[in-house]
């Protein structure tokens, strides 16, 4: 079968949540050490005023999918229940409605495939990141959407006999 396929900057571009929080406002605040490696499964929830939030942060929601560009081979992407504050070392990606589904998404980040191309577009030796140029310049393939949704059904089975 063949499939359409984009960059992920066609189909994904990173985009921030549009919502503003109160500073008094307790929420959670997302670190990379609060997740799993390989599975994205969240360890613990951090909460806490948003005033206390550093500057290298920004506003996440359920929509987007949280890829970190910090040491790819960790193979560390979220796709957030509720929304909150991330370290900028997280990548807030935004799927096209319609044209890439977040679950989908999310699921290709964590594939094998993807995690090579990761590890192969590295720079810096003790804490290597995602050339984000390349990142970007990835070109994802896109199923249909129907078709999307069905692969992400099967994967989710197989997270749940993998558990």
């Amino acid at each position: 079968m063949k499939w359409a396929r984009a960059s992920l900057a066609d189909v994904a571009p990173a985009e921030r949540a549009n919502r503003a929080f109160a500073p008094d406002e307790v929420v959670w605040h997302l670190n990379l050490d609060q997740i799993e490696s390989q599975t994205g499964r969240i360890l613990m929830k951090q909460r806490a005023p948003v005033s206390s939030a550093g500057n290298s942060t920004f506003v996440f929601d359920e929509n987007n999918v949280l890829y970190s560009k910090l040491r790819p081979y960790l193979n560390k992407v979220v796709r957030p229940d509720e929304p909150g504050i991330g370290t900028t070392e997280l990548i807030p990606l935004r799927p096209r409605p319609g044209v890439l589904e977040a679950d989908f998404l999310k699921f290709y980040l964590r594939s094998g495939r993807f995690v090579a191309f990761a590890n192969s577009v590295v720079a810096g030796a003790k804490m290597p990141r995602m050339i984000m140029d390349k990142f970007w310049e990835h070109v994802i393939p896109l199923p249909a959407p129907k078709e999307q949704r069905r692969i992400v059904e099967l994967l989710e089975q197989a997270d749940g006999l993998r558990r």
